[in-house]
C-alpha cells in the first residue's frame, strides 16, 4: 500500500463516518501533511476496493474493523503458497499424475496473483502521479508568490 493511502488510512475512523474533506482536514491538523482531495479520494476508492474501507453512504468513509480483514487476508495469503507449491511441484509430476488441465490451472492462479501485483503497482503509480502533481502545483503557487515578492522589491 502506498505511503500515501497509508496516511489515508489511518485517519478513517472506525465507529463514525467522516467525508473526504474530514479525513484530509484530520491529516493536515495532525501530520502537518497537505493532501490533496482528489488524492485522498483515489486512496479511498483503493481502500473500499480492497475492503479496508467502507462507504456507508456516498462521500462517507468508514474503516472495516481490522479482525475481519485480517482472518480474510490471513487465508488468501496461506491459498497462495500452496497454489505456489502446487505449481513448482506440477512440472515435475507431468509425466505421472498431473493432467493438463491441473497444469493449466496452476498457470491460471500464477497469472492472477501476477495481475493482482501488476495491479497494486499500478496504484501506487496512480497515487505517486497525483502526488507529484500536487506538489508541483504547490511549488508553482510557491513561484508565483516569490515573483511578487521580487516585483514588490523591485518596485522599492
Amino acid at each position: 500500500m502506498p505511503s500515501v493511502a497509508q496516511k489515508v488510512f489511518e485517519f478513517v475512523p472506525i465507529q463514525e463516518s467522516w467525508t473526504t474533506k474530514q479525513i484530509v482536514a484530520q491529516v493536515k491538523a495532525t501530520t502537518k501533511a497537505q493532501i490533496d482531495s482528489r488524492t485522498a479520494d483515489n486512496c479511498l476508492a483503493r481502500l473500499r476496493d480492497a475492503g479496508l474501507v467502507r462507504e456507508v453512504t456516498r462521500g462517507e468513509f468508514r474503516r472495516v474493523r481490522l479482525t475481519t480483514s485480517c482472518a480474510s487476508a490471513d487465508t488468501g495469503d496461506e491459498e497462495e503458497p500452496d497454489t505456489r507449491a502446487l505449481v513448482s511441484e506440477a512440472p515435475g509430476k507431468r509425466d505421472s499424475s498431473a493432467s493438463p488441465i491441473d497444469l493449466l490451472s496452476g498457470i491460471a492462479n500464477r497469472l492472477t496473483a501476477t495481475v493482482e501485483s501488476i495491479r497494486e503497482i499500478a496504484v501506487e503509480i496512480e497515487t505517486a502521479a497525483l502526488v507529484i502533481e500536487e506538489q508541483q502545483a504547490a511549488n508553482g503557487r510557491e513561484a508565483d508568490k516569490l515573483r511578487q515578492l521580487q516585483a514588490l522589491l523591485k518596485a522599492l
